[in-house]
């Protein structure tokens, strides 16, 4: 898997009403949040896979990381996590 973060800004300069777009794409999060900041824009993070075999396990992973953020210490500690 590899990292990719996304630079996305409002396509309506004028009011903000537009469609979120992407303006550019960068491997380091920190690269793309400078370049949010110059152009007033969001990073957004997306998991580029290498190959499909690579997918299923990576996807699973990421939703035991996202269980996991949601546990309180205390579920952590009993769960042994």
């Amino acid at each position: 898997m590899i990292p990719v973060f996304l630079v996305e800004v409002n396509a309506d300069s004028i009011e903000g009403r537009g469609p979120m777009i992407t303006e550019a794409a960068f491997t380091t999060s920190i690269d793309a949040r400078k370049a949010a900041r110059m152009l007033g824009g969001r990073v957004r993070e997306l998991q580029v896979w290498t190959g499909l075999e690579e997918w299923p396990a990576g996807r699973k992973m990421k939703l035991v990381e996202l269980a996991r953020a949601k546990l309180t210490p205390e579920e952590r500690e009993a769960l042994g996590v």
